[in-house]
């Protein structure tokens, strides 16, 4: 990879962390549980409930990519960055410009995929 690509996917990561961060806490200061004792109607309040597993997990995920993100971030000066961790060969970088945290090529997925 050369420098000019790996300084694309840095400064992409350093925007999507910043925008995750946002989105985040956005999303926990609109959260708000269901209390049980909640005066609404039964099935008003199970999808109030259905609603708040979906945020939950939603809000999980963008933690989890967060984490992956901010890992990513910390290793892109490495030398081994943007190797497959499957076969060693270099991700292509519109693999990573779609998702920078990305560890394995395109192919040694579609070989996953294929057993």
């Amino acid at each position: 990879m050369i420098k000019k690509e790996k300084e694309e996917v840095k400064n992409q990561i350093v925007g999507l962390i910043k925008e995750l961060e946002s989105e985040i806490a956005e999303f926990a200061e609109n959260y708000q549980t269901v209390a049980p004792d909640n005066a609404i109607g039964r099935l008003t309040r199970m999808e109030a409930m259905q609603a708040q597993n979906i945020n939950n997990a939603t809000l999980n995920n963008k933690r989890k990519r967060l984490i992956r993100l901010k890992d990513t971030l910390g290793k892109i000066d490495s030398p081994h960055f943007g190797e497959c961790k499957a076969c060693g060969e270099e991700i292509e970088i519109n693999r990573l410009r779609a998702s920078p945290e990305a560890n394995v090529c395109s192919e040694c997925i579609r070989q996953n995929q294929k057993n």
